[in-house]
């Protein structure tokens, strides 16, 4: 019996989106030496690290070598929790070489959310900063937990642990000479952990063909513009970060300044002095650039690529008027860009809408019995196409996350016009997207739950101009209990999430508003804070 889930990679090859079969390493080796010189710029708080594909490539081959000598095999995972600098992307190279699944990890990840991805992605090889922004990342670790197939730790700067040895030891053992991997396109290259609608984060599977064809499709944002500057604000733990940090350079020569922390006034200052060309990012980025320029238009940058949640029209337009061209965009981890704009579609759409599939990408709109929606009516969005995701790690995610026949089951709920265009119209899963990052309302709960005080909880996102959304923690306190947001700081801080995941806003009711069903009416709950009565924000 046809498996759809197997049968439509098969269908995508034969229509040419995976090209000739090349492998990520093959095609890091392929760019490198066909683009040797163009340039890649970090811009780091300790300063500038300069170099060139060429030379990255070239000291990740020999760390390739180093970490065979250690004892890391092909098909090992190597997790890489680095801020976006030169070694993160030198480290990619030495992954790629030796044919080792990447996991990268965002670096605000804290120890509960580190530890479990370790655990459960089985990773051999570890890269972390020793310190980074007053974090220590050695006792981060420590509090993390047993990491049992951890054989191996790199610290970037600082002094190792035992049992461990810096990025400068490992870099010393550098040596081109290693048996080089057999490998197919069709095998597992990298692992990305989105927080969702589940509390734990999601081991997201993706093979070398799927994120090979998804840099490919650049073109359709840049076209005209591959080989320009390119101004790279997001984090190498987040798809955006990656592909544009690891991939499309090697793909297609995109000469690239990255910024390791953001800030605007740098951001726009790096603009001017390479002349950039395309960006891309969440809103906050675009809105902060927007006002930093100010009167003094036009803005650096001919095309800005946006996703992440809500979009606001009124951002879009601005962008326009001030001189770039502001291109919406929507996908996940699972399914980096499903649709997209391009410069030539009508300027009505390019404001209002997320834009049309991209080549190869099928959406559909359906009810809650997954029966298709008219043109025009809202739905969930469904999707498949050849850079989709192969499935998580825990399989048994796969079940609710997929329909029978293979489309990904988004979880947002969106309509498609009559010409093809799709708009997102809010999200079906519980969840809330500050300044691009998923934040689990489950798993925000569950922690508070956990503070004595708290007898009952609710948490939702509010509209924010900056981030997108703000996170908001609705309570109902135990008998002569108090509690205040610093002291939900602390117990978060003390619970090692994110400082992102922590609530910023506190609103102490008496009881929760339900649903006829008994459900906590979370609607009833954002209407509260219209009035702002006993909300403290940060």
């Amino acid at each position: 019996m046809p498996n759809p889930r197997v049968d439509r990679p098969d269908q995508w090859r034969r229509n040419g989106f995976y090209g000739d079969g090349r492998t990520v390493a093959e095609q890091m080796a392929l760019g490198a030496s066909r683009f040797p010189r163009h340039e890649m710029i970090f811009v780091t708080e300790q300063g500038s690290q300069a170099s060139t594909l060429g030379e990255i490539h070239a000291r990740g081959v020999g760390i390739a070598g180093a970490l065979y000598e250690l004892g890391i095999r092909p098909g090992d995972v190597i997790a890489v929790q680095l801020p976006t600098c030169l070694e993160s992307a030198v480290a990619y190279q030495a992954a790629c070489a030796l044919g080792l699944v990447v996991l990268p990890i965002v670096p605000i990840y804290g120890p509960a959310e580190v530890g479990f991805i370790l655990r459960q992605a089985r990773a051999r090889a570890f890269v972390i900063p020793g310190e980074w922004h007053g974090v220590n990342y050695v006792e981060r670790l420590q509090q993390s937990g047993p990491t049992p197939h951890l054989t191996q730790l790199i610290v970037l700067d600082g002094h190792a642990p035992e049992g461990g040895m810096t990025w400068t030891d490992l870099e010393s053992r550098s040596s081109p000479a290693f048996p080089r991997p057999r490998l197919s396109d069709e095998d597992l290259h990298m692992v990305v952990y989105t927080s969702g609608s589940t509390a734990e984060p999601k081991g997201v599977k993706h093979p070398h063909r799927t994120l090979l064809h998804e840099a490919r499709a650049w073109s359709r944002f840049a076209a005209g513009l591959e080989q320009e500057f390119f101004f790279q604000p997001n984090p190498v733990g987040h798809m955006a970060g990656i592909l544009a940090t690891f991939l499309r350079p090697f793909v297609h020569g995109q000469r690239t300044v990255a910024l390791e922390v953001w800030d605007a006034k740098t951001a726009v200052e790096l603009m001017r002095r390479y002349g950039t060309r395309t960006s891309s990012g969440v809103s906050l980025v675009l809105d902060a650039i927007l006002e930093t320029v100010g009167s003094d238009r036009p803005v650096p940058l001919d095309r800005f690529v946006i996703g992440g949640g809500d979009l606001p029209v009124s951002l879009i337009r601005a962008a326009i008027d001030a001189g770039c061209l502001a291109l919406r965009s929507y996908g996940s981890t699972e399914h980096p860009t499903v649709t997209g704009m391009s410069p030539d579609d009508p300027d009505d759409r390019k404001v209002a809408t997320d834009g049309r599939p991209m080549p190869g990408v099928e959406v559909r709109i359906v009810d809650d019995d997954g029966a298709d929606m008219p043109a025009g009516g809202e739905g969930e969005i469904w999707t498949i196409g050849p850079e989709q995701f192969l499935g998580y790690v825990d399989e048994e995610l796969d079940r609710d996350a997929f329909s029978a026949d293979g489309w990904f089951k988004t979880g947002d709920l969106g309509r498609v016009d009559d010409a093809g265009f799709l708009t997102v119209t809010g999200r079906k899963k519980d969840i809330i997207i500050r300044g691009g990052e998923n934040i689990s309302t489950v798993e925000v709960e569950r922690t508070l739950l956990t503070h004595p005080a708290i007898r009952e909880v609710a948490v939702t996102g509010t509209p924010d101009s900056r981030y997108g959304q703000r996170v908001v923690a609705f309570v109902v306190l135990r008998d002569g209990a108090e509690l205040d947001l610093e002291g939900v700081r602390r117990h978060f801080a003390e619970a090692g999430l994110s400082r992102q995941k922590t609530p910023e806003a506190l609103q102490v009711v008496v009881q929760m508003p339900r649903t006829a069903l008994g459900k906590v009416d979370k609607q009833g709950l954002r209407e509260l804070l219209t009035t702002g009565t006993g909300t403290t924000w940060t």
